[in-house]
This record gives C-alpha cells, structure tokens and sequence, in this order.
C-alpha cells in the first residue's frame, strides 16, 4: 500500500494537481466523485493522445472532439488506434455514461451511484454493469455496491495509465504489441481472487 501511495503521488505531481487528491476524492459524495474521476479520466486520455502524436498541432484537432459518443470521439480515436485495451475503454465508456446524465441534471447532485444503478432499466443494468466492472474481480470482498466497483475500477485504470506514461517515457516509446501485452497482464495480475 505504501508503493501505491507513492505511485499516486508521482501521478497526482505528474498530472499537476495538488498531493492527496487520490485521497480526497475517495471520500467525496458520490456526484463529486464521478464528475472529478471523470475529469482526471479525460485529463489522461488527452495526455495519452498527445503524448502517441508527438505533433504540437493536435492539441487544436483534440479540443474540438469530444469525449465519449460517436465515431468523432476521443475514446474512438484512442479504440481506433488500439492504444489502450478494451477493458479500459469500457470502463471509460461505463463512467462517462453517468457523468454526462449527472452533470447536465442539477437535481441529480443528491443522487447515489446505487440510485442510479437501480433506476436503470434491466437490459441498460447489464450493460452499465459490464462496464464498470470490467477491471475489477467482481468476487472481491467489496460490500458489492456501485460506488465500490466504479472506486476500485477506476483506481485501477488510473495506475495502468500512470504505468503506461511511465513504461512510455523509459522505454522511448514500446510498441503497441508490447504495451498491450503488459496492460492485459496487469489487470489479470492484479485482479484480486476471493
């Protein structure tokens, strides 16, 4: 745990936002804590873009796409390239879908991760659940709740990232079969058995 502090905090200076961030959020009400995940969530997608185009001129074509919904998507573009795996992105996908209903509906701000699970209609459930559980071992010792799949998922997709920047700048740049094979090997290695 004391590795994965330190890791957190090389992120948390990495990305330039302020030492125990990680902490912070983890106990945010659950609006807070999907809208501020979310945003780091994009925050590392725009590096990982920028960072695989090595072209300054990018960054005008990437603020104009958005981040989730359609063929001209970042998340697309990211899939298109085959830069991160599919676990990732729908865990991304399975986050983005709340933020965007959260964020648009003021009255949602009360709401919980569980509420909103619940409120989903069964087959969107299925779906929603595949999303956001696809990085962790759902037989972990969780109290099973949304807000714990989406908290372990996404600490998850933020320590592959971080490793992904990390591996990127000592490697000089693994190819996309190399970092491919250590990102799957990652989640399997670390999703926790009963």
């Amino acid at each position: 745990m004391e590795r994965f502090n330190s890791d957190m905090e090389d992120f948390e200076r990495d990305m330039g936002i302020d030492p125990g961030f990680f902490k912070v959020l983890a106990k945010e009400p659950d609006w807070a804590f999907v809208v501020k995940l979310q945003a780091l969530m994009e925050s590392a997608i725009n590096s990982l873009l920028r960072e695989h185009f090595h072209e300054p001129k990018m960054e005008a074509f990437l603020g104009v796409l958005t981040y989730n919904g359609g063929a001209a998507s970042k998340l697309s573009l990211v899939r298109d390239l085959e830069l991160l795996p599919n676990e990732l992105l729908k865990f991304f996908t399975g986050l983005a879908s709340i933020r965007n209903k959260w964020v648009h509906g003021v009255r949602d701000v009360d709401n919980t991760l569980q509420a909103h699970y619940e409120a989903l209609p069964l087959p969107q459930q299925k779906q929603f659940l595949d999303n956001i559980s696809c990085l962790v071992d759902t037989r972990l010792p969780l109290k099973n709740t949304i807000r714990d799949l989406i908290e372990a998922g996404g600490f998850h997709a933020i320590v592959l990232l971080f490793t992904w920047r990390k591996v990127h700048k000592l490697t000089k740049g693994a190819t996309r079969d190399e970092w491919l094979h250590f990102i799957e090997d990652f989640v399997t290695k670390t999703k926790t058995p009963d």
